[in-house]
């Protein structure tokens, strides 16, 4: 679920994984697409598209995830759309 400052449910969002790349980077698995750490600012972590570095068109779909003072997580969509369809490459879940 994501909640607003006040701790009030907003919507529901499906779980996020974490995942490791080949290069055993923290990458997260969100809604069949991968998603790579891009900056980190304050208590704001921004993701970007996998398919961003992959030669093709850049895909821009991004999100962020900002650690409220509660505790609880801000998952915000700024990008939603992807230019390519989802993976079908199966994951296993980081531990």
């Amino acid at each position: 679920m994501v909640y607003d400052g006040d701790g009030n449910v907003m919507h529901f969002i499906p779980n996020i994984q974490t995942i490791r790349s080949q290069k055993k980077t923290i990458q997260l698995l969100f809604n069949k697409y991968v998603y790579t750490k891009s900056n980190t600012h304050g208590n704001t972590t921004y993701w970007h598209c996998r398919s961003r570095r992959n030669g093709r068109s850049p895909c821009n779909a991004r999100f962020l995830i900002t650690k409220l003072k509660n505790g609880r997580y801000k998952v915000c969509l700024s990008q939603p759309e992807h230019n390519h369809p989802p993976t079908k490459r199966q994951y296993k879940q980081n531990k």
